[in-house]
């Protein structure tokens, strides 16, 4: 199956963010989402940015065994 590059990197994200949600008791900080700066950037915990990392390098080994990722 292909799926452009954007699509591959939104599914690759969802799924990562999905397993970091799942994992870390308190992924976004204070509260559940910690809101860090004036743009509305959110960011992780470095505990759940390590999650997410990790699960993102999984899934990205993983989803390259099914899907052709094109431009």
């Amino acid at each position: 199956m292909k799926i452009t590059k954007q699509e591959y990197i939104e599914l690759q994200s969802d799924l990562a963010e999905l397993h970091v949600e799942e994992t870390v008791s308190d992924p976004w900080g204070k509260g559940l989402i910690l809101c860090g700066d004036p743009e509305g950037v959110y960011t992780y915990t470095d505990e759940a940015q390590e999650v997410f990392n990790a699960a993102s390098d999984a899934i990205d080994f993983i989803l390259r065994q099914y899907l052709e990722v094109g431009e």
